[in-house]
């Protein structure tokens, strides 16, 4: 494929991004602020209709977070499960009722919808939000439908960029003196070193600090990202609202840089495929 075609292709592919999160920006925003309201409103209420003797209202939060609740449902009645029941309903919904969050579009932002119409064309699929609603859901279809044939047009486009240096090493190493099957070998366990430090380690360092993970925890995201494996139990840019620390503040450049590694990662790793 030549550059100009490549180039072609990239710009339409974050064209086609860019219009994803348009349309789940705009769709799912409005609901989310919707669904964290109505989650406010029946904390409120649950609340008020449990009577714990003198526990205050963060006391009650605090037992319920340790879910020291589950130990007492059967003696309380079926408020308390009634109660868990809504806050499980809604935490799936990305909304913690528990934290002090005020009510605004957090997972359906624009960078977050656009950081998740990448997660659908590339098939990584996280699972850290989904559509909610008939609409959205039916869009997200069809625009996976579209868009994961260009994304898989591009991609072999950029793996292609990635092969032909390892047709260059591959000449290089032809002109030494070694049996063909060492060769190989070499050149494999050069290329995957020094792409696993470029793709991987570098990378897991950068979102170790960003993220505030572990190195090993941050390796792992990266390993289980770039092969599409996408688990979910760690997802960058999500601490405001799904992860553990909601302090951290992202800025949108750390965004489209996480998401131009995973584009160049996924291509080094189906050469690495290819070439074994």
């Amino acid at each position: 494929m030549e550059l100009k075609t490549l180039f072609v292709l990239v710009v339409a592919y974050f064209a086609y991004l860019l219009i994803g999160a348009g349309v789940f920006n705009a769709i799912e925003g409005p609901m989310e602020v919707q669904h964290c309201r109505e989650s406010k409103t029946a904390l409120n209420t649950a609340i008020s209709n449990l009577k714990f003797g003198n526990l205050t209202r963060n006391q009650l939060v605090n037992l319920i977070e340790l879910f020291y609740i589950l130990f007492i449902a059967y003696a309380t009645g079926s408020l308390i499960v009634q109660f868990m029941n809504f806050t499980m309903t809604y935490y799936d919904k990305g909304i913690p009722i528990l934290q002090n969050v005020t009510c605004k579009t957090r997972n359906w932002d624009f960078q977050s919808a656009f950081f998740f119409s990448g997660t659908i064309v590339t098939t990584i699929g996280y699972g850290h939000i989904t559509p909610t609603s008939t609409g959205s859901r039916a869009f997200c279809v069809i625009y996976a439908l579209f868009g994961i044939p260009l994304f898989a047009i591009m991609f072999s486009g950029l793996s292609e960029r990635f092969s032909l240096v390892l047709k260059k090493g591959t000449n290089k190493v032809d002109e030494k003196d070694m049996q063909p099957l060492m060769k190989h070998l070499l050149l494999f366990v050069v290329f995957s070193t020094v792409g696993f430090v470029l793709f991987c380690c570098i990378p897991a360092a950068i979102i170790s600090v960003a993220e505030q993970w572990t190195f090993g925890d941050s390796l792992y995201y990266a390993i289980i990202t770039l092969t599409t494996i996408g688990f979910g139990d760690f997802v960058v840019g999500e601490s405001q609202w799904l992860g553990d620390n909601p302090r951290i503040k992202y800025t949108p450049l750390y965004r489209v840089m996480v998401y131009f590694w995973i584009l160049f990662g996924l291509a080094y790793m189906a050469t690495v495929i290819n070439f074994l």
